[in-house]
């Protein structure tokens, strides 16, 4: 049963996922953070495990928050499928790729791979493009940045409500 098989996979990346942690901004987090970090892990580790997946995506986002680690990306990119979110999962990830780099060896990687090619036939992938630098781009009231953007945005079938503005 995949979901069984999602569930062993998560919780054997609990192991020292908080030693990988670095802050986006590139500080190390407190001691504080990586502490309310793992308890907010390991509870949406028991949240996923139950199937309740928007608490536990809940859960995985703050843990993200708090003390970010690449994989805490792939966990987010589980729940998000469990969701039907395809779009979410490839940003999940192509971010747990890019920031796992030459952490992420033989299986792990190329998992993550095969779920992000399998993903692509699920998304499209929205292209942006202005003649204005600085513009902030929403997709369906997220932020997504400002252009030029640097990451690809992928979206789910269905309308999506686009936005870019200028100062």
């Amino acid at each position: 049963m995949e979901v069984g098989w999602r569930a062993v996979a998560l919780g054997l990346m609990v192991g020292l996922w908080a030693t990988a942690a670095a802050a986006v901004a590139g500080e190390e987090p407190s001691s504080a953070d990586v502490k309310e970090a793992r308890v907010r892990y390991d509870r949406a580790i028991q949240l996923y495990r139950q199937r309740a997946y928007e608490s536990a995506l809940v859960e995985f986002q703050k843990a993200y928050e708090l003390a970010p680690s690449y994989r805490i990306d792939y966990n987010i990119a589980q729940v998000y499928q469990e969701l039907g979110d395809p779009a979410g999962a490839m940003r999940s990830l192509h971010r747990h790729l890019q920031d796992g780099g030459d952490q992420l060896t033989g299986t792990k990687r190329k998992r993550a791979e095969q779920e992000l090619a399998g993903l692509r036939t699920k998304v499209a992938e929205l292209v942006i493009r202005t003649n204005l630098e600085g513009a902030e781009v929403t997709v369906n009231e997220v932020v997504l940045g400002t252009t030029p953007l640097s990451d690809q945005v992928w979206v789910n079938p269905g309308r999506q409500r686009v936005q870019v503005t200028y100062p």
